[in-house]
């Protein structure tokens, strides 16, 4: 066994069963929230490096992990990489990606303002 995916609704303890699972059976563990926690920072780093090609690669990899998790966490993290988006705008995949992020008008971060790929 390599993979085991671990499904349930938030607060549920996906965590804390998939720690001890891993700890049975000797397996990395990292959370898709992690996942794309660490792929924003990698597409802050592009940011950092003024490299739009790591700045999208991840900053895209993030936004599906969005997707798929449902994530407030995560979303934050991409509204503060969108803050960092404007000297790389002339870039087609950086407005393509900027417009994937969205700054909700609510108090509230919501999944709901990351759009998926078929949404305008």
């Amino acid at each position: 066994m390599e993979r085991v995916a671990i499904v349930g609704c938030g607060g549920s303890g996906k965590s804390y069963v998939a720690w001890k699972l891993g700890r049975l059976l000797d397996l990395p563990v990292l959370s898709l929230r992690r996942r794309g926690i660490v792929l924003t920072d990698l597409a802050m780093v592009g940011v950092q490096r003024r490299d739009p090609d790591h700045l999208v690669v991840h900053a895209e990899a993030a936004v599906d992990t969005a997707r798929q998790t449902g994530s407030g966490v995560v979303a934050r993290k991409l509204q503060g990489v969108q803050a960092h988006l404007g000297p790389f705008l002339g870039d087609g995949r950086v407005r393509h990606l900027d417009k994937q992020i969205t700054v909700p008008t609510r108090g509230s971060v919501s999944l709901a303002s990351i759009k998926g790929p078929l949404q305008r």
